[in-house]
C-alpha cells in the first residue's frame, strides 16, 4: 500500500515512519495515514486515510491556516462543534479535530467517517437522470435539511451542491462539507457580513450574510435545476444573482412550477419548511397537478430580505464614484438610443447645412437662445455662417464627442452600464475573497460581467480593469483604484 507524507504531500511509497523526501515523520499525530487525495477545492483538501488506532478508514480534511484571518479559524472551529453535536446516519461522523505546526505551516484538520461513494457531480457526469428520479433525490436531500433544521438549535447548510452529496454503495444520500454551516441560535446574525456557500446555489439574501433554513430550500431548487438541465449554474446566473433556468428544464408543469418557488428570490415565497417541500414532491409523483404559487397581497410591503431587482446591482459597503465627465465611448443600442431621446450627429448636420437661415439644429439640439436668434436675423446671413460654422464642427467631430457634447442623458447611460459592470465586478471579487467562488469561476463570471454590460468599452479601459483586479490583495482598494485606472484611460485618449 503506497501512502503519502503527511508532512510534504509527496508520495513516500510503502508504510514508512520517515517520509525519504522530506526526513519528516510520515503519519499525522501518528495516528492517521495518508493513503490517497480524494478531493481539493478552494479552502482546503481532503485525503482518505488510516486510524492507526481504531482500524477503521477515515477521511482527513487539511485545510492550511498559515496567517489567515480570525475568521477563517472560527468557521473551522465552528464547522468541527456542529459535526461533534451531530448524530445522524447521513451525515459523516465527527472523529477529531486539531491544529498542527506554527506560522505558515499551521494547519486547521478535521477527521472524520469515510463515505465510501461517489458525488452527484461525479454521477451525473456520466447519467442522465429522468424526472422521478431527480424528484427521489430532491426528496432524500430535503429529508436530511428537514432533520437539521428540526434541531434545537436549527442547522443551517448553505452549501447544498452536487458535490456534496454522496450516493453511498447502497444508494442512500450524504450529505458533506459543514464548513458554511450556520447555527442560527447561537449566532443570531448569521454570518453577518460573512458570504458563505458557492456561487450559483446561493440565495440571494446570502449575498447579505442572512441565512434561514428556507435559504437552504433555495439551494434545493438550483440543485434540481442542474440535475434536470446540465448546466453549468454560472451560465444560467442573472445580474441580481438569481437564475435564469425556465428556458433551460424540461420537466413536468408541476415540477417547474415546485422550481419556481424554491429559487423565489424571496423567502417567504418559499415553502414554509423542507417538510412542506416533501409533501409536493410526494403530490408529484402521486400524479398530482402542480401547486398554485402563491402570490404576495398588493400593498404588502416587499420582505426585508428579498433581493433587489435585477436592475439594480446589489451594492457593497464600499462607496464607489466614477466622474460623468469622464468619456467612455461606449456606443450603445439604437434601443438604448431611442430611449433616451439621443440626437443624431448627421441629423444635426443636415439641419445645419440645409436649414442654415433659420437655425433649424439649434431648435433640435435643444439650444432655444441660438434658435431665437437666428429666427430674428434669419434677413441676414449672420444666421447661415453660424449654421454653416456649425455644420463644419458636425462634420469633424466623431460620434463620441458629438454625443458627450449634446446627448447628456446618453453619457449618463453609458456610464450607468460602466458603473454597474464595475460593481459587479467588485461582488464578484468579494465573493473571491470569501471562498464562494474559485479563481477560475471569478475569471469566467468577469469576463461575462464585462462583455454584458460593456460590449463597445473601449480596449484600454477593459485592460485596466482586468490588471487592477489581478493585482487586488483587499476589496478596500478596489473603489480607488478603478478612479485611478479611469483617469489614466482618459488621460491616454
Amino acid at each position: 500500500m503506497n501512502i503519502l507524507c503527511a508532512g510534504c504531500g509527496a508520495a513516500a511509497g510503502e508504510p514508512a515512519q520517515t517520509c525519504p523526501q522530506c526526513g519528516e515523520p510520515t503519519g499525522l499525530r501518528d495516528r492517521y495515514t495518508l493513503v490517497e487525495q480524494v478531493g481539493r477545492g478552494a479552502a482546503g483538501t481532503t485525503y482518505r486515510a488510516l486510524d492507526a488506532r481504531t482500524g477503521a478508514v477515515v477521511a482527513v480534511k487539511e485545510v492550511p491556516l498559515r496567517l489567515s484571518e480570525p475568521e477563517v479559524t472560527e468557521r473551522l472551529e465552528r464547522e468541527a462543534r456542529v459535526l461533534r453535536e451531530l448524530d445522524h446516519d447521513r451525515v459523516p461522523r465527527y472523529v477529531e479535530h486539531f491544529t498542527t505546526g506554527t506560522g505558515k505551516r499551521r494547519t486547521f484538520y478535521l477527521v472524520q467517517s469515510f463515505i465510501e461513494g461517489r458525488s452527484l457531480a461525479d454521477e451525473m457526469a456520466a447519467k442522465r437522470y429522468t424526472e422521478d428520479e431527480v424528484l427521489a433525490i430532491l426528496d432524500e436531500v430535503l429529508a436530511i435539511l428537514d432533520d437539521l433544521h428540526q434541531l434545537r438549535p436549527p442547522i443551517i447548510h448553505r452549501d447544498v451542491k452536487p458535490g456534496n452529496i454522496i450516493r453511498r454503495t447502497d444508494g442512500r444520500l450524504v450529505l458533506l462539507d459543514f464548513g458554511a454551516v450556520r447555527d442560527i441560535v447561537q449566532d443570531p446574525r448569521i454570518g453577518g457580513s460573512t458570504i458563505a456557500g458557492t456561487y450559483g446555489f446561493m440565495a440571494p439574501e446570502q449575498f447579505r450574510g442572512v441565512a434561514t433554513p428556507r435559504t437552504d430550500l433555495y439551494a434545493v431548487g438550483a440543485l434540481g435545476v442542474v440535475l434536470l438541465s446540465r448546466k453549468d449554474l454560472l451560465d444560467l446566473v442573472r445580474s441580481d444573482h438569481s437564475l435564469d433556468w425556465e428556458g433551460h428544464v424540461h420537466a413536468s408543469e408541476g415540477l417547474r412550477v415546485l422550481l419556481e418557488r424554491l429559487l423565489s428570490p424571496s423567502p417567504e415565497m418559499r415553502p414554509a419548511s423542507a417538510a412542506s417541500a416533501r409533501e409536493r414532491i410526494a403530490a408529484l409523483r402521486r400524479g398530482e397537478g402542480p401547486e398554485p404559487v402563491p402570490r404576495p397581497a398588493l400593498g404588502t410591503a416587499q420582505p426585508p430580505d428579498v433581493a433587489p431587482h435585477a436592475s439594480t446591482p446589489m451594492p457593497l459597503p464600499l462607496p464607489l464614484s466614477i466622474p460623468l465627465s469622464m468619456p467612455l465611448s461606449m456606443p450603445l443600442s439604437k434601443v438604448d438610443r431611442k430611449r433616451v431621446g439621443a440626437r443624431s450627429r448627421w441629423v444635426a448636420l443636415l439641419l445645419a447645412t440645409l436649414g442654415g437661415f433659420w437655425g433649424l439644429h439649434n431648435w433640435y439640439l435643444y439650444r432655444p437662445l441660438r434658435g431665437i436668434f437666428s429666427l430674428v436675423f434669419s434677413v441676414t446671413l449672420l444666421p447661415l455662417l453660424l449654421s454653416l460654422w456649425d455644420a463644419r464642427r458636425f462634420f469633424r467631430m466623431s460620434d463620441a464627442d458629438f454625443d458627450e457634447r449634446y446627448n447628456p442623458a446618453l453619457i449618463e447611460l453609458e456610464h450607468g452600464k460602466a458603473f454597474s459592470a464595475v460593481e459587479q465586478v467588485r461582488q464578484l471579487h468579494a465573493l473571491r475573497v470569501e471562498g464562494a467562488l474559485t479563481d477560475d469561476e471569478f475569471e469566467h463570471e468577469k469576463r461575462r460581467v464585462l462583455d454584458r454590460e460593456t460590449p463597445g468599452l473601449e480596449a484600454s479601459l477593459r485592460d485596466g480593469l482586468d490588471r487592477l483586479m489581478d493585482r487586488l490583495q483587499d476589496v478596500s482598494s478596489l473603489p480607488k483604484a478603478i478612479i485611478d485606472e479611469l483617469e489614466k484611460t482618459r488621460r491616454r485618449r
